[in-house]
C-alpha cells in the first residue's frame, strides 16, 4: 500500500468496506469498523491518504444489509453468482437507524484525519436489489440526504451498474423460485418503459432534488474508443435533467468480459495495450476518474485453478 501510494499519488481512491454484513447489532458494527480501520495496512492507507490529500470514497455496497438492518432478515437465497442474498441485498427495514451506520462510518473517518471523504451507493444493483428501481432510488435518496448532513463537502454518487445501458432485471432473470413470487406479487421490477437503470436515476435524482456530486458505472471489455460514447450518453441525460457539475467516474473497468470470470489474461501484452489505450479514450472523452479492476484476493475460490497454474500469483 505504501509503495502504490508513493508511486502513483492516487488523488482518488474508493474502499469497499466488507464489515457491516456479518455484524450482530449497531454497537457490534461499531467495534467491528474500529477493528479494521486500526490494522496495519489499514493504518498504512491512512497516513499516505492524508499526506496526498486523497479524496477517500467509501461505502458497503454491494449488498451490505446485516440481518439486524435488513428488511427480510433470514432469509439466505443467493440472488448472484457471487453470494449476495436477499437478506443482504434487500433495502434497510429502518432508514434512521441506517442513517446512523452512515453518519458513524464518516465521522469515525473524519475522526483519524480523513478530512477529504465521498460515500459511494449502489454496486450492480440494477442486477441484485431486492425491489424495484424506485425502492432503489429511494435507498440511494435517503443515504445522501444523510451524508450531506454530516458534512456538504463530503461527496456523494452511485449507482454503480454493470454496464452504462444496464437496465433492472425483472422477475424471469432470477433463478430462486421464492424470489421470483416476490418480484411477481411486486408486479415486477423493471422499468416498464425499458430505459436504462442510470436513465432513470438521473431523472429521479433531478426531480426530487437529491444530491448528486458523481455518477459512477463499470466498463468490462469496452473497446477503449467506446468511452466515448459512454460519455455522450450520459452528458445527454445530465443536461436533459438541468444537472451540472457531475463527476464522471468508471469505477470498475478492465479489459476482460463475462465469461470467463476469472480471465487468465491480465498480465499480457494485450491487456496491457488496451490500459493504455483505455486511458487515453477516458481522458479524451472527458471521464474524470476512473478505478481498475484487478484481482488481488480470492472471493468464493474462482481464482483457485488459476493460482495453482501460475505458481500461486497473487495476481492472475
Amino acid at each position: 500500500i505504501d509503495k502504490f501510494l508513493k508511486d502513483n499519488k492516487a488523488s482518488v481512491v474508493q474502499l469497499s468496506l466488507p464489515i457491516l454484513q456479518n455484524t450482530k447489532d449497531f454497537e457490534d458494527f461499531k467495534e467491528i469498523l474500529k477493528t479494521h480501520f486500526s490494522m496495519p495496512s489499514s493504518l498504512s492507507f491512512i497516513n499516505k491518504a492524508k499526506e496526498y490529500n486523497t479524496l477517500v470514497i467509501v461505502g458497503y455496497d454491494p449488498c451490505p444489509m446485516p440481518e439486524w438492518l435488513s428488511s427480510n432478515p433470514g432469509n439466505f437465497e443467493k440472488v448472484s453468482d457471487w453470494g449476495g442474498t436477499v437478506q443482504s441485498c434487500s433495502p434497510p427495514k429502518d432508514y434512521k437507524l441506517w442513517g446512523e451506520v452512515v453518519k458513524y462510518t464518516l465521522g469515525y473517518l473524519s475522526s483519524l484525519g480523513l478530512n477529504n471523504l465521498g460515500f459511494y451507493i449502489g454496486h450492480e444493483q440494477e442486477r441484485d436489489w431486492i425491489g424495484d428501481e424506485e425502492s432503489f432510488f429511494e435507498y440511494y435518496a435517503e443515504t445522501a440526504n444523510v451524508v450531506k448532513t454530516v458534512g456538504n463537502r463530503i461527496m456523494v454518487g452511485g449507482p454503480g451498474p454493470s454496464w452504462i445501458t444496464a437496465k433492472r432485471n425483472n422477475c424471469d432473470t432470477y433463478l430462486s423460485k421464492d424470489i421470483r413470487l416476490k418480484c411477481l406479487e411486486d408486479r415486477g421490477w423493471a422499468d416498464p418503459e425499458n430505459e436504462p437503470f442510470i436513465k432513470n436515476f438521473i431523472e429521479y435524482v433531478a426531480k426530487n432534488n437529491i444530491p448528486l456530486d458523481f455518477i459512477n458505472w463499470h466498463s468490462f471489455g469496452v473497446l477503449p474508443s467506446g468511452f466515448q460514447n459512454s460519455v455522450t450518453l450520459i452528458n445527454e441525460w445530465l443536461r436533459e435533467n438541468k444537472l451540472e457539475d457531475v463527476y464522471l467516474y468508471v469505477s470498475d473497468w478492465t479489459y476482460w468480459t463475462f465469461p470467463p470470470y476469472p480471465d487468465d489474461i491480465l498480465d499480457s501484452q494485450e491487456a496491457a495495450a488496451y490500459i493504455v489505450n483505455a486511458l487515453y479514450f477516458m481522458w479524451k472523452a472527458g471521464v474524470d476518474w476512473h478505478g481498475h479492476d484487478f484481482d488481488v484476493r480470492d472471493y468464493g475460490g474462482r481464482e483457485k485453478g488459476i493460482k495453482e497454474i501460475r505458481n500461486n500469483s497473487t495476481f492472475i
